[in-house]
């Protein structure tokens, strides 16, 4: 699970590697709450499968356990001046040999048609254990925020017992002094919200808030097992973007991002894009949204 409440509040305009190997909208049922301040926990069971997906396989449980907790450590000390919070999430279930790519996605960050990461395929059990593990940490101040996340993705059958992991760490200041902290709550990052609405006659109001990313995602694990054509095993992106919200429901992002990619499989004849081989990609993003 991510450190925000939904993609509304996203701080860049797309997420990061985390979050191609973390439960996604599923089937299923959760229970959830906050014992008491600075602490939250949530427990779920789910198809494992993705939105409004089902195991295929009759022969392969389709139940995924998810669950996650998290702390504010400054709340817990008593304190509001500043965050800091911990969170620990798990996932743990099987899939078919069936399940393309054992469910990661293999677009980059800015989900370009660029897939850097083939088919992963196993000649094993027709069953895979799949076990998700990912720790979470943030710290905030004022209008500064740092935050990272990792996850794990573990599978495991009679051939298969390798690993893909992904990370990312971030940095945000709020220029215009929006306070970070006030953003928090129930475990997540809710969106930015400006002090004052933009005035367009007098130019005045709005947030405006600047940020960086490095992120990477690992799959060379699988290298050791697949000798196949199976791509760049190794990916790493940076992105720098600036953001403008003139009030609650509207914000306008723009993004650049490079990602270079790494480690080419056994037999993989490198990345084409329009006729020529290329390992890296520079994207501009830029979104408009409006939330109701």
């Amino acid at each position: 699970a991510a450190a925000v409440a939904s993609l509304n509040d996203d701080d860049f305009v797309e997420r990061s590697y985390v979050d191609k190997l973390v439960p996604a909208k599923e089937i299923g049922a959760m229970v959830h709450g906050s014992p008491w301040g600075g602490v939250t926990y949530a427990l779920g069971f789910s198809s494992g499968e993705g939105q409004n997906e089902v195991e295929e396989d009759a022969n392969v449980d389709d139940k995924d356990i998810v669950g996650r907790v998290t702390a504010n450590i400054a709340e817990l000390a008593g304190s509001k001046d500043w965050l800091a919070h911990a969170g620990l999430a798990f996932s743990k279930g099987d899939i078919s040999q069936s399940t393309r790519g054992f469910g990661i996605s293999r677009s980059t960050e800015t989900r370009s048609s660029v897939n850097y990461l083939q088919s992963i395929v196993s000649a094993g059990d027709n069953d895979i254990d799949r076990s998700r593990v990912g720790l979470e940490a943030a710290v905030a101040y004022g209008p500064f925020k740092l935050q990272s996340q990792w996850v794990k993705n573990s599978f495991d059958d009679s051939v298969v017992d390798e690993d893909v992991k992904a990370y990312y760490v971030q940095a945000l200041w709020t220029i215009t002094g929006e306070s970070q902290v006030d953003r928090y709550k129930g475990g997540a990052f809710s969106g930015l919200k400006p002090k004052a609405n933009f005035d367009p006659k007098n130019f005045t109001g709005g947030a405006w808030e600047v940020g960086v990313r490095y992120s990477k995602f690992d799959a060379s694990d699988f290298s050791k097992t697949l000798a196949v054509n199976h791509g760049y095993l190794e990916s790493d992106a940076m992105t720098a973007g600036i953001k403008f919200v003139p009030n609650p429901h509207v914000r306008f992002m723009l993004d650049y991002v490079k990602t270079d990619f790494e480690n080419a499989g056994d037999g993989f004849a490198g990345l084409m894009v329009n006729g020529k081989e290329v390992d890296d990609e520079k994207a501009i993003l830029f979104r408009t949204q409006f939330a109701f």
